[in-house]
């Protein structure tokens, strides 16, 4: 599986090494989870949704054991969890919560979390009215604590503007992206490009433009210089005329 941009253009290192900590913890359960049994699988999955530093989740659901899972009736449910923290949100839980196992407070966090990366991807204000709603918390000071916490752990770059109760935001870190997503991706990444190629066409074209001028600058100036040139030699020659006696 695939993991979809943030919604910030700029290469923020640590941000990024978000992710590669997110990556090489993962890789530490997808080794331990290649050759295991059904009941080491429902452990392993149990320990990833409570890793409070791990975020992305689906190379887990790839492997071809996990599949196996997906389709018992009675441990499905397990891998229904481990979709929702790869592609869910808060509300996907509340909506499955009868179906899921039972969610540990860790848990909970972690998926108000990864809730809060999906609602501000692509966005650079949200007010803390909408976030309560959607993350069911009670307070602005447990929604301005989970904001720190997103802060610490660099899965959002922003600042909090209490005084008008809203989130601004200029960075939201990556989260797994499903297949049938990726056509949304490309088409995105097209117009963006797009973008791009219209702006570098624009900058070309004023270079073009300032190139063109240059030569009539350069005259003009050269006119300007050898006006000021003509008037200090007028001035020098007044000077040396004789004085009238």
């Amino acid at each position: 599986l695939f993991s979809i941009m943030g919604n910030a253009y700029p290469n923020f290192s640590k941000h990024d090494s978000v992710e590669r900590s997110s990556n090489s913890i993962l890789k530490n359960y997808l080794k331990r989870a290649a050759d295991a049994t059904t009941e080491e699988l429902i452990a392993i999955i149990m320990e990833v949704v409570n890793e409070p530093d791990l975020f992305h989740f689906g190379e887990l659901l790839d492997l071809p054991n996990l599949q196996i899972i997906q389709g018992d009736a009675k441990l499905s449910k397990y891998y229904s969890l481990l979709e929702i923290f790869a592609f869910g949100t808060y509300s996907d839980y509340v909506a499955q919560k009868e179906h899921l196992p039972n969610f540990s407070d860790c848990m909970l966090e972690k998926i108000r979390l990864l809730s809060l990366i999906s609602l501000t991807s692509g966005i650079n204000t949200i007010s803390y009215d909408i976030l309560l709603e959607k993350l069911e918390l009670k307070s602005f000071t447990e929604l301005e604590n989970l904001i720190i916490s997103a802060f610490y752990k660099n899965l959002i770059m922003g600042r909090m503007d209490s005084s008008n109760k809203t989130l601004c935001v200029s960075y939201a870190v990556s989260r797994d992206l499903r297949r049938e997503d990726i056509p949304i991706l490309i088409e995105k990444m097209k117009t963006w490009s797009g973008q791009c190629q219209y702006f570098y066409n624009n900058v070309i074209d004023e270079t073009d433009s300032a190139d063109a001028l240059k030569p009539c600058r350069f005259e003009a100036i050269n006119k300007i210089f050898e006006k000021i040139q003509k008037l200090e030699n007028d001035i020098g020659n007044e000077e040396q005329k004789p004085t009238d006696q």
